[in-house]
């Protein structure tokens, strides 16, 4: 599962994407949190790949709850993503994310570029109208990841995000086969201090 990640804004790459957001929006950078206002790639009725501002996970079965993750394996059969994943599929960029041991050790794991996470989108009735949800797809654990759980991001390759966002059959098979770079792992240490 992935429950936070970075997005660094002053990475060119993420920084063009930033910049094209629409003026009227504001989205959370640096550690980004679920529930927070988050930066998306999706793609308008043009065919044309934009970003905009979603929030970060769909409303859950109970008051207050929070779905931020969907397994990739059963996407396609959960009432509630399949038909965002078949009609509404959307990019978390992020420059790195985070996993945690089952003793709460943190992790951080990135590449080289920015990362492309699979995601999917709703649009929510609310009191100001309709407004998006988006979760993030996760899969079994690579090599590199599976030392520390069990789970990680889908993560797009960065030549295939067009066609992610077009073509469900291509969607649907991409999730079938493990992608993704080879990650970098690194220790987050615990911020808080002792003397003794």
């Amino acid at each position: 599962m992935c429950g936070r990640y970075e997005f660094d804004k002053e990475n060119s790459l993420l920084a063009h994407f930033y910049h094209r957001l629409p003026k009227t929006t504001s989205v959370q950078t640096g550690t980004v949190f679920p529930g927070k206002e988050v930066l998306v790639l999706g793609q308008n009725a043009h065919g044309q790949v934009k970003a905009t501002g979603m929030r970060w996970g769909f409303d859950g079965y109970e008051p207050n709850q929070l779905l931020i993750n969907a397994r990739s394996e059963t996407i396609l059969t959960k009432p509630t993503f399949s038909t965002a994943f078949k009609t509404q599929r959307c990019v978390f960029p992020m420059t790195q994310f985070y996993e945690w041991t089952k003793d709460k050790q943190k992790y951080l794991f990135g590449a080289n570029d920015p990362l492309f996470v699979a995601g999917c989108y709703q649009l929510k009735e609310t009191p100001y109208g309709l407004k998006p949800q988006a979760i993030l797809l996760t899969r079994t654990a690579d090599q590199t990841v599976s030392q520390v759980h069990h789970r990680m991001p889908v993560i797009i390759e960065a030549n295939k995000l067009r066609v992610w966002l077009q073509d469900t059959a291509f969607a649907a098979e991409y999730l079938k086969i493990n992608h993704g770079p080879e990650l970098l792992m690194s220790a987050v240490p615990d911020r808080q201090t002792r003397l003794f």
